[in-house]
């Protein structure tokens, strides 16, 4: 049963508003990195689709966008196994710092577990998603492209309109897949991690505190739920914020909330 308890241990013992900023923090360090990859990567791609344009080379694209596919995998993948680890570290290490005897074995190893669990969630769900990330890009240069020829653009107009665009949507989408992605792979390693311990917990959905937090997010926020038992929030059910497998992007894309184990 969900219900909202005000006063709960967290297992890092820090309060659940400080872990929710501590993780925040961490995740915001990792978006930082990354972000800029993403966004180096995605005007790559569309300037050298341009590029290839303005030479008549029209059908080169395609060529362009599976390279892209290829490189962006490669910054995700790092991406996700990174987010994992790190914050599977951060449970395991206040765990045996805060409840050591409580563990089910002598020793959690935090970057095993999560590399298994992000291996798996790569193969399982990265890879479609990576799909959706590169057919965007695609989208982006066809629509340029259909743009310039609607208004009766040459070639080459038509490729300076793409290098034009580029920067903008390069800055815009990365931040945004960046931020939506290290939060997942970061809630799926810790969720994993914390089922590894054996300890018996619960989780507690504390909400991000700003007036840029949803108002569906900060209704939820306190909210307590099983182990395995999802969050309902905005009417739609979450295993943890982020959670992109619920296909509910109104409630998952660009969120800092927190979930937090509490015993």
């Amino acid at each position: 049963m969900k219900r909202v308890l005000k006063l709960m241990a967290t297992l890092t013992r820090n309060s659940a508003r400080r872990e929710q900023r501590l993780q925040e923090l961490m995740l915001d360090r990792l978006v930082a990195k990354y972000e800029r990859r993403i966004a180096r990567e995605i005007a790559r791609a569309m300037n050298s689709a341009a590029a290839k344009y303005a030479a008549g080379d029209t059908m080169a694209v395609d060529a362009i966008l599976a390279d892209h596919k290829e490189k962006l995998g490669k910054i995700l993948n790092s991406l996700w196994l990174e987010s994992g680890s790190v914050f599977s570290e951060h449970l395991v290490g206040a765990i045996k710092s805060t409840r050591p005897r409580e563990l089910k074995q002598d020793e959690i190893p935090p970057t095993e577990i999560a590399n298994a669990v992000m291996i798996n969630w790569i193969r399982s769900v990265g890879l479609e998603k990576l799909v959706q990330i590169t057919t965007t890009t695609q989208n982006d240069i066809r629509g340029a492209i259909t743009r310039g020829i609607d208004e009766g653009l040459g070639e080459k107009p038509i490729a300076k309109l793409i290098r034009a665009y580029a920067p903008s949507i390069a800055a815009s989408r990365s931040q945004t897949i960046a931020r939506t992605e290290t939060h997942n792979a970061a809630n799926e390693s810790a969720q994993a991690t914390a089922e590894a311990t054996g300890i018996d917990m619960r989780r507690q959905w504390v909400a991000s505190n700003d007036e840029r937090t949803r108002t569906t997010h900060a209704a939820a926020n306190g909210q307590i739920v099983g182990m395995r038992e999802p969050f309902t929030v905005g009417g739609v059910s979450l295993r943890f914020p982020g959670d992109s497998q619920a296909n509910a992007p109104a409630e998952t894309i660009n969120c800092r909330c927190a979930v937090i184990f509490v015993v």
